[in-house]
């Protein structure tokens, strides 16, 4: 039995919805891991999560002084990673931070993707601050502040090593009997974003 052939306004109408109609998810899937986790200020220091955790929730980390503060989520469209961090020793003495979370992204079929990565730091004072981010983690640094990468998830997961490490010193001085205090103070904010280009919607 032939095909039943449809005038072109209907056929291109059906097509729209169909276009409509396909899975404007992402459908890929993230998980964090922690490997190494050091937030101290003074003799304080943050003591959860542990390194080999599960931080695909997210986490947040502070102690009077130092802070890592990590959110993801998963829209419909994207997967998105946010970290806020700082560093500013309260009086006397050094605050620092040594963040790296290994993110695993799949997907049931090859999903080519872009990795937007979107990184403010602002130091003062003694303080300094790093982004290190290794896609596949095969020890090559492929990013260390804002750029796209073009990457494929799927059908094998793709691998997003991701590491800060930042610092800050304060103390005080004392010359010709004037005595006076200094500090610094990092403040970062890391946004990651990995959008499927495999999907989108057209407007009739």
């Amino acid at each position: 039995m032939g095909e039943i052939a449809l005038p072109v306004p209907i056929r291109n109408l059906l097509l729209a919805v169909a276009a409509l109609m396909a899975p404007l998810t992402a459908q890929v899937v993230v998980q964090a891991t922690l490997l190494q986790r050091t937030v101290r200020s003074g003799g304080n220091a943050v003591a959860w999560p542990a390194p080999g955790d599960d931080v695909t929730v997210g986490a947040g980390m502070s102690v009077v002084g130092a802070g890592a503060v990590l959110e993801h989520t998963v829209t419909p469209v994207d997967v998105q990673v946010a970290w806020s961090l700082q560093c500013q020793p309260p009086w006397v003495g050094t605050a620092n931070l040594d963040v790296d979370v290994l993110y695993l992204f799949a997907a049931a079929g090859a999903t080519p993707a872009v990795l937007e990565l979107d990184w403010l730091a602002a130091t003062t004072g003694n303080g300094s601050i790093g982004l290190l981010v290794d896609v596949h983690d095969d020890g090559s640094v492929d990013a260390n502040g804002t750029t796209d990468l073009s990457v494929v998830v799927g059908p094998e997961p793709i691998y997003v090593r991701v590491r800060v490490i930042g610092a800050a010193s304060a103390g005080t001085s004392s010359a010709w009997y004037t005595t006076w205090h200094w500090t610094g103070s990092v403040a970062a904010n890391l946004t990651m974003r990995l959008v499927p280009t495999h999907a989108m919607v057209v407007p009739i």
